[in-house]
Order: structure tokens, then sequence, then C-alpha cells
């Protein structure tokens, strides 16, 4: 095999399986497309098996059209969307002080009715001098919290640029205090450990306030696997949680470990 297409969860599970480097080395075209594609998980693709990653982007209603190859795909710490494949028009609109706007397009072959017409991908971008994109989040996805938006997906790509992070994902709950708060279910790889402080202090360190969440972790997987080192009885874990007394370890097994903020977590 030396072409496949794929989304970057299937990517990220391809380099779980043993001895995935040289089952790979096959591939000279990796194809993503259908999700975000972080850029641990790129980075890690090109320098073990080579440029041969590209960045797929499109919509259903315009159809493909714009295309990152190996050499445009990282840019300072993040993964572009490349650039707008020939024919195809693209505008950067209601952009704010950073640059970050709603981006429309106008091509020939989009779906019926909407050839030749402006439209929007509701995908939030910056433009890049040398004419790439960066995707920045859906404009729909954008949250309330405590008075302050939010971007769920954009806490979902610091996430998934930890190196114990396989997978995550990020939504907003309702919250009593602050309106609305981020949820999110975490999927470490397989044998990993990661404490709450720990993953706490280094996102710290990468989100601004505006985009921090509370997490605290609830230790029952989505499959009913018990993800702790530790023997609790399940009634009295959410007061364990809300007090910050237990210094949580999560272990990685393949599966998705729920992370919430402790306000919301059930008996």
């Amino acid at each position: 095999i030396e072409v496949m297409p794929m989304v970057p969860a299937m990517l990220a599970r391809l380099w779980q399986v043993e001895c995935a480097e040289s089952r790979l080395r096959s591939l000279k075209c990796i194809i993503s497309g259908g999700d975000r594609l972080d850029v641990s998980l790129a980075k890690h693709t090109i320098e073990h098996i080579g440029p041969v990653l590209y960045n797929l982007y499109g919509t259903s209603e315009a159809g493909f059209f714009m295309l990152a190859t190996p050499q445009q795909l990282i840019y300072n710490g993040e993964v572009s969307i490349g650039k707008p494949i020939r024919g195809m028009q693209c505008e950067v609109r209601n952009a704010d002080a950073e640059g970050v706007g709603t981006l429309w397009v106008k091509c020939k072959w989009a779906m019926v009715g909407r050839q030749n017409c402006w439209q929007s991908t509701g995908d939030r971008v910056l433009q890049l001098p040398d004419g790439r994109f960066l995707h920045r989040g859906r404009a729909d996805r954008m949250v309330v919290c405590g008075g302050e938006n939010v971007y769920p997906e954009h806490v979902e790509q610091v996430l998934k640029e930890h190196t114990l992070i396989v997978d995550a994902v990020v939504y907003p709950v309702p919250d009593v205090r602050f309106g609305c708060v981020l949820s999110a279910q975490i999927e470490l790889k397989a044998g990993a450990l990661l404490t709450e402080d720990d993953l706490k202090e280094w996102l710290r360190a990468r989100l601004s306030p505006l985009s921090q969440p509370e997490l605290a972790f609830n230790m029952q997987a989505i499959s009913g696997i018990w993800c702790t080192l530790f023997s609790l009885n399940r009634a009295h874990l959410p007061a364990l949680l809300y007090c910050c007394e237990l210094k949580n370890v999560i272990v990685g097994t393949g599966v998705m470990a729920h992370a919430c903020n402790p306000s919301t977590v059930g008996g």
C-alpha cells in the first residue's frame, strides 16, 4: 500500500499498533481529512516515516478546496490546512484584532445551487502572509463561560499536543456558577500514567485565562473500566474530586477517560 486516506483518529491508532513504523514504511502519501490534524501527530508521522503526510480541507457544500503539502504542513507549532487550490476564491470576513475570522469560499464546482456563490464555511481561520491558512475552530462552537468567549476546539488541540494523550473531545456543560463550563473526554496512550495536577499544570502554561478549563477527573472510563491505581468507592468519588483531596492517577487503557468540572460530577 502506497496511498492511504484517513481521518486523524485512524492515524493516531495506527501508531499504537506493534511495529507501526515498519508497517507504515511503504506509504508514499497519507491524506488526512475529515477532522482537525493535531501537530504532535503530524510531527510524529513526519519524523518516523518522512514527508508523506498531506492535510486535506473542504466542506460538504463546496467540496475539497485546500491542501497542505508536507512542506506546508507545520507553521509555528500549528498544523496548516494549506492553500486554496486553483479556481478557488477565499475570504476571511469579520476578523478580530488577531486577524482570525470566518472563512467564506466561492467556486464553480460547489453543490447545485451554490456554484460561483459566496458561502460561509462556519470555520474560523487565520491567513498567513504566504497564503496558507490556519484553522482556529468552528464559529458555531463558541461558548460563553463566565462572560468570556471560549472555543472548545482550541482546548482540544492543546490537549492533543500532550505526549501521553491520544485523543480529546471538549464540550460545554451547564454550570450554576458560570452559566457553562468545559467538559472533556481524554484518551491516553496504552499504559500511560497522568495525574490530574500534572495535566492542570501543563495546561496552565499553554492556555490563556479565557480558555483555561477547570478539569477534575472522573475515574470511570466510558467503557465502565476504572482507570485508577487506588481502590475507591464510587459514591465517595465526587466529594474527593471537589475538595481536591486526592492526587488522581489516570492509566491509559485505550479507552476514553472522562474529565469534567467538579460541579457536574454525579454520584
